[in-house]
């Protein structure tokens, strides 16, 4: 009968490599900016970043965004399907533009592979806030996806 065993590395190489970082929850809208009615929620994203403590540049990042499209007519009763992208990668926040791959998705998406390049949007406003105090500044990204 076959035999397999796991290997752990030794716990002062794990003291050695591992370093205190923190651990950032993503939950935000995604935005479509419409020019008649201004910005509409079209999904969800979902995930982590991850930094160390030492470099607060760069971020794992890993993150699915979630869309939801209501399909059926008007006389039958409509169903909400869900579509998703799931991204992984470093999330340089010192350049202008990086990238991240698409690692897999669900419906229309199912099994995606491919990139997409994350851009700084400069944008002095918080997406659906009213108030124009300094609080609900944010920084804007914009995420255009390549699949394959």
């Amino acid at each position: 009968m076959p035999r397999f065993g796991i290997v752990f590395p030794a716990a002062s190489t794990i003291q050695e490599e591992l370093e205190f970082g923190s651990v950032t929850n993503i939950e935000e809208n995604i935005y479509v900016e419409n020019k008649v009615f201004g910005p509409t929620v079209v999904g969800k994203a979902k995930g982590v970043y991850v930094s160390m403590s030492s470099s607060s540049d760069n971020h794992m990042m890993a993150m699915t965004v979630s869309f939801s499209v209501e399909n059926g007519d008007d006389d039958k009763s409509s169903e909400i399907e869900i579509d998703s992208l799931k991204f992984f990668g470093v999330h340089l926040r010192d350049v202008f533009e990086c990238h991240v791959a698409v690692i897999g998705g669900t419906g229309k998406f199912k099994d995606a592979n491919g990139y997409a390049v994350i851009k700084v949007v400069n944008n002095n406003r918080d997406i659906g806030s009213t108030e124009g105090s300094s609080d609900d500044v944010k920084i804007m990204l914009m995420y255009n996806v390549f699949l394959s």
